[in-house]
């Protein structure tokens, strides 16, 4: 039970970070995990769905993550919420989800485009 303490901090300091910026990377761990940042999360999820819309368009498709914040992460940024939020659409452990396409939000050329 000790063992699970400190991991358990470490998570909430992650998450607490996470919600401060989306640019604050975890510090590193030896396992060869990357330490990205959840805007480094944002990208890599960002350039699957480009893959995945460009090989798959029109079919259904569903993406399996071992980790929830992989999902949040992208939600988060599909529906248009604070990627410092994305802890709010936690997934549960099996956890189904579907995305409607028109709930995502069109997206809005920046005024300096």
């Amino acid at each position: 039970m000790c063992v699970m303490v400190p991991m358990f901090e470490m998570v909430v300091q992650i998450y607490t970070s996470d919600s401060i910026s989306p640019k604050i990377k975890p510090p590193p761990i030896d396992d060869g995990t990357p330490n990205e940042s959840v805007a480094d999360v944002f990208v890599r999820v960002t350039q699957l769905m480009s893959i995945l819309e460009t090989q798959y368009f029109g079919d259904t498709v569903v993406i399996v993550s071992p980790d929830s914040d992989n999902l949040s992460i992208l939600q988060a940024g599909l529906v248009g919420l604070d990627l410092r939020r994305h802890r709010d659409l936690s997934f549960a452990p099996g956890e189904v989800r579907y995305v409607d396409t028109n709930d995502i939000p069109t997206y809005k050329q920046p005024p300096s485009a």
